[in-house]
């Protein structure tokens, strides 16, 4: 059904040089346009209607915020092995390997010894816990530690629809133990997701 709708010239003009950057003639590009609003109109409303259905004790993976726990990522020039064998007992080894002509290592610590006020599901705990392994190395290890192009503590964190907004503060004495073991702080934050 062909149809003529009056539009304002300046519109015409604007319509005009958004369909040319699509190599669209302006017929197809607002149809295209209408096309897509009304999608988004449809799905407007059968979220409404919807909304009352969903509930989230169905899906406790998209509720809460939380800290999952703290890798450490470290990326170098030279074979990781002999680092890996120095802490590899007090850590779990996430990955060893080499891409390409860079050597890589993976960890997460096995066991969190820690006192009252660092509670092991803490970040802080668990980036003082890896400086306490880091400062404990020998000499031959600590050379590879000090010539890793990329030594990261990553705080994983798990998104989720609650609370609107979550801290998970650093201590002052964990952010200079990593200064201090040449490490940067970096946050890692995984969306929340529906599980299939």
């Amino acid at each position: 059904m062909a149809s003529v709708i009056k539009i304002p010239e300046a519109l015409a003009r604007e319509l005009d040089r958004l369909a040319e950057g699509g190599h669209k003639a302006r017929a197809a590009y607002i149809v295209e346009v209408l096309w897509r609003d009304v999608q988004r109109n449809k799905q407007h409303k059968a979220l409404k209607h919807s909304t009352s259905s969903w509930k989230s004790t169905d899906h406790p993976e998209l509720t809460g915020t939380r800290f999952l726990n703290v890798d450490l990522d470290v990326f170098s020039a030279q074979d990781l092995q002999p680092l890996t064998e120095a802490i590899g007992k007090r850590v779990d080894v996430l990955y060893l390997g080499r891409t390409r002509r860079t050597y890589e290592a993976h960890f997460e610590l096995s066991v969190i010894r820690s006192s009252q006020h660092d509670r092991p599901t803490s970040p802080d705990a668990m980036i003082r816990g890896f400086c306490r392994l880091i400062q404990a190395l020998k000499a031959p290890e600590k050379r590879i530690w000090n010539d890793a192009k990329i030594r990261d503590f990553s705080i994983g964190i798990q998104a989720g629809l609650k609370p609107s907004a979550m801290d998970f503060p650093l201590k002052p004495e964990t952010l200079q133990a990593a200064h201090q073991v040449g490490a940067r702080i970096v946050v890692t934050v995984y969306p929340a997701a529906l599980t299939s």
